[in-house]
């Protein structure tokens, strides 16, 4: 009987010896829980979003909703480039809203293209940082450039920029009151030049009480159009100081 069972000890070595089995790597996990699974590599599909009204000549903007929290850089850049080739605008700008977000509740992402090959990428790191982004989706620009557009053809400029959104950042020359006490601020295209932007703010904006002349401020506005010289801005906003 013993050397059966010796007999039999022998068989099942040597089967094992035939038969190796894989050896399980140490794990860290905790007993009883599932291995998580890898992250998926299949891209997200490259769609060009519409075109948004907030467009002029110079400036296409799209916009995207639904997007998911984990959206991609590289998926940013091909999207903007493939609207950048389509759009054929000197700027393209592309903002992604968030599943359950819209407009006016601030940005997911943003991102902007020049060249159609270079794309800037910004990501708000806070609610109010993404509400305060999403106000900057407009074309960039300066006093010497608007300025210089209007003065060269006025007709071609109204077309581009009338009744759009547009963002810059400039010294204050002047803060006054116009027609209906209504607040301005006035920022030259040149120092000294008598021809620049002139910016319409609400009297409730709190910021008018923090300004002052020679501060640099940035200013998102609505363009209404070019009277004595000067671009006329309305619905003006302080973005920062």
């Amino acid at each position: 009987m013993k050397s059966s069972r010796i007999l039999f000890c022998f068989l099942c070595l040597y089967i094992g010896a035939l038969n190796p089995a894989v050896a399980e790597a140490p794990s860290d996990r905790e007993p009883g829980t599932r291995e998580p699974a890898a992250p998926s590599l299949e891209p997200q599909p490259i769609t060009i979003p519409e075109k948004s009204e907030e467009i002029c000549g110079r400036y296409a903007l799209g916009i995207v909703t639904g997007a998911a929290p984990d959206l991609y850089d590289d998926h940013i850049t091909a999207v903007v480039r493939a609207a950048y080739a389509a759009w054929e605008k000197p700027l393209v700008q592309i903002a992604w809203y968030a599943t359950g977000k819209k407009t006016g509740q601030g940005v997911l992402a943003i991102g902007e293209s020049r060249d159609g090959e270079t794309v800037v990428i910004t990501r708000p790191k806070s609610l109010r940082e993404a509400v305060l982004l999403e106000r900057e989706l407009c074309f960039p620009t300066s006093p010497t450039a608007l300025c210089r557009a209007y003065l060269e053809n006025e007709v071609t400029a109204d077309d581009d920029f009338q009744g759009k959104g547009v963002v810059f950042e400039a010294e204050i020359a002047d803060i006054a009151r116009g027609a209906f006490s209504r607040p301005y601020a006035f920022f030259p295209s040149a120092e000294g030049s008598v021809t620049g932007i002139t910016c319409y703010f609400s009297n409730k904006d709190p910021n008018l009480r923090r300004i002052r002349k020679g501060q640099a401020v940035r200013v998102r506005g609505t363009v209404k159009g070019f009277l004595m010289q000067d671009v006329i801005l309305e619905d003006c906003d302080i973005l920062s100081i």
